[in-house]
C-alpha cells in the first residue's frame, strides 16, 4: 500500500493554513441561516429566544463536532465519510450514500448562501437580477479553486478575518452608541406553542450545520489527524460566540414588532439588518449588509472547495470514475470535481427556492450525522476491546468517549423529525434529496456490476490505494 500511495496518495499540496482551515469550517457554518432566518425564530418564539436557539443549536453542533472528532483523528482520508463507513461500519455502499448527502449538503448550503447574497448586494444594486451575482460569484471561487489549494486557503483565510471582524463589529458599535435598550428583551407572545419551538429549533441548529465539510482536506492539509478537529471545534466556538453577542446587540435595538417588520422575501428580511438601521442614520443597515455579504462569499469559497474534495474523495474510493480523481499537474487541483461542484451549485443558483435548497441541507446533514456517529461510537468500541487506550489510538481524543456519539445518534434522530414538523417546505426539499440519493445509489449499483464484469472489484481496490497513511492503524 505504501508504493500505491506514493503514486497517487500525495499529489495535492499540502497548502492549507490552520486559519484557513478554520475560516473554511466557519465559513460553511456562518451564514444565511441567523442572518435570512433569525426572523423566522423571532416571529415564532419572540426576540430573547433568538438567542435560546442560537445557543440550543450550538450545543448540538458541539456534540455532533465532538463525535465527529474522534473518528476524524482516528482515519484522516480524503475520502472522509465514506472511507469511515467502509471500514468501521463495512458498508461501501452506505458509505456512497454518505459521502453523496455531503456533498449535496454542501451544494445545498451554497446555493442558499449565494441566493442570499444576491439579495443583499441588492440593497446597493437593485437594478440587477439577484441570481446573476451569484452567477458570477461561483464562476470567480471555480477559477480561484482550479489555480490551487495556496490561493484557495489564502482567499478563504482573508474572507474568514473581514467576516469575523465584521460580525465582532456589530456588538461593539451598539453597546456603544449608547441606544441599547435591554427593555427590549422580552417575548411578546403570552404562549410559545410546540410547534413554534420546533421551528426555531430547526433554525437554530440550521445556523450551524456544516462544520463537517472540512473532512475532505486530509491531504491538503498537514497533521489532519488533529488539525481537521481542532479547527471544526475552534470554527464553530467562533460562529457561536459571534451569532450570541451579535443577536444579543441587535435585539437590543429595536423592539419585536419593529424587527418583524419585514419584506417576506425582499432584500432587507433579516432581523439583523433591521434592527442596525437605528444607528448612524440609516448606515447601519448598510454596514449590516455589507457584513452579510462577506459571509456569503466566505460560505461560496468553502463550499466549492469541500464539494469538489469531496468528490475528489470519493473517487480515491473507486465510487466515481478515475476523471475524478485526476490532478492538474501544474495547479495540483482536481479539475473535474471542482468544475461539476461549480455546475451544480449553479442549478441551486438559478433555481431562486433559497428556502426548499436550505431545507435539503438540514434534510441531508441529520442522516449524515447518525452514520458518523455510529462509526465513531464503533471505532471507540474496536479501541476499548483492543485495549488501547483512547488517548493511546486517538491523536485528537475529547474526554467523554463513546458518549458523544451516543448524544449524536439520538440528537440526529431529534432533529430529523424536527425538520418534518418545522416547515412546509420539508416534502419538497425531501422529496428532491430523495430522488437524488435514489438516482445516485442506482448509479452506483451499475458502477459495482461495471467494474466487477472487468473483474475490477471496486473495495479492494479503495483498500490498496486509501488514502491514510499505511502505518496510521
Amino acid at each position: 500500500m505504501a508504493d500505491a500511495t506514493e503514486r497517487e496518495g500525495h499529489q495535492m499540496v499540502k497548502g492549507i493554513s490552520f486559519i484557513g482551515l478554520v475560516a473554511l469550517a466557519s465559513g460553511t457554518v456562518t451564514g444565511v441561516g441567523f442572518l435570512m432566518m433569525s426572523g423566522d425564530i423571532v416571529a415564532a418564539v419572540g426576540s430573547f429566544n433568538l438567542i435560546t436557539a442560537y445557543i440550543v443549536g450550538m450545543a448540538a453542533e458541539i456534540i455532533a463536532m465532538l463525535a465527529t472528532a474522534t473518528v476524524a483523528s482516528s482515519y484522516p482520508s480524503a475520502g472522509s465519510v465514506t472511507t469511515y463507513a467502509r471500514k468501521i461500519i463495512g458498508s461501501d455502499t452506505l458509505g456512497f450514500l454518505t459521502a453523496v448527502a455531503l456533498w449535496l449538503g454542501m451544494i445545498a448550503i451554497d446555493g442558499a448562501e449565494l441566493m442570499a447574497f444576491g439579495r443583499y448586494i441588492y440593497y446597493f444594486l437593485p437594478q440587477i437580477n439577484y441570481y446573476w451575482w451569484g452567477i458570477i460569484i461561483t464562476v470567480v471561487f471555480i477559477i480561484i479553486n482550479l489555480f490551487g489549494v495556496i490561493m484557495t486557503s489564502r482567499t478563504q483565510s482573508i474572507l474568514g478575518l473581514i467576516m469575523w471582524s465584521a460580525l465582532l463589529a456589530v456588538p461593539i458599535v451598539v453597546f456603544t452608541s449608547g441606544k441599547v435598550n435591554i427593555s427590549y428583551w422580552h417575548v411578546m407572545k403570552e404562549t410559545i406553542h410546540m410547534s413554534d419551538w420546533m421551528t426555531a429549533i430547526f433554525f437554530g441548529v440550521y445556523c450551524y450545520v456544516g462544520f463537517v465539510t472540512i473532512l475532505p482536506a486530509a491531504e491538503e492539509t498537514i497533521k489532519p489527524e488533529r488539525r481537521i478537529p481542532a479547527a471544526m471545534l475552534t470554527g464553530t466556538l467562533i460562529t457561536g460566540f459571534l451569532y450570541i453577542t451579535g443577536g444579543l446587540a441587535i435585539i437590543s435595538l429595536r423592539p419585536e414588532n419593529q424587527l418583524l417588520a419585514l419584506a417576506p422575501s425582499g432584500p432587507f428580511a433579516s432581523v439583523w439588518v433591521k434592527a442596525m438601521e437605528v444607528l448612524w442614520h440609516g448606515k447601519g443597515a448598510v454596514f449590516m449588509n455589507f457584513a452579510a455579504m462577506t459571509t456569503s462569499l466566505t460560505t461560496a469559497n468553502a463550499c466549492i472547495y469541500g464539494g469538489a474534495r469531496m468528490l475528489y474523495g470519493m473517487s480515491r474510493e473507486r465510487q466515481l470514475p478515475e476523471s475524478f480523481r485526476k490532478i492538474n499537474p501544474g495547479h495540483k487541483t482536481p479539475t473535474v470535481p471542482i468544475v461539476v461542484t461549480g455546475l451544480f451549485i449553479l442549478i441551486a443558483v438559478v433555481s431562486g427556492a433559497i428556502r426548499i435548497v436550505s431545507v435539503i441541507a438540514n434534510f441531508v446533514f441529520f442522516p449524515l450525522w447518525l452514520v458518523i456517529a455510529i462509526a465513531s461510537y464503533m471505532n471507540l468500541s474496536q479501541i476499548k476491546k483492543s485495549g488501547r487506550s483512547y488517548k493511546e489510538a486517538i491523536p485528537f481524543y475529547v474526554p467523554g468517549g463513546r458518549l458523544w456519539a451516543t448524544l449524536t445518534i439520538i440528537l440526529s434522530v431529534i432533529l430529523t423529525i424536527v425538520t418534518f414538523l418545522a416547515t412546509d417546505d420539508v416534502v419538497i426539499g425531501g422529496l428532491i434529496a430523495v430522488a437524488f440519493f435514489v438516482a445516485t445509489w442506482l448509479w452506483y449499483v451499475w458502477w459495482k456490476g461495471h467494474n466487477k464484469k472487468k473483474g475490477i472489484d471496486i473495495v479492494a481496490e479503495a483498500e490498496k490505494y486509501e488514502s491514510i497513511p499505511s502505518d496510521w492503524e
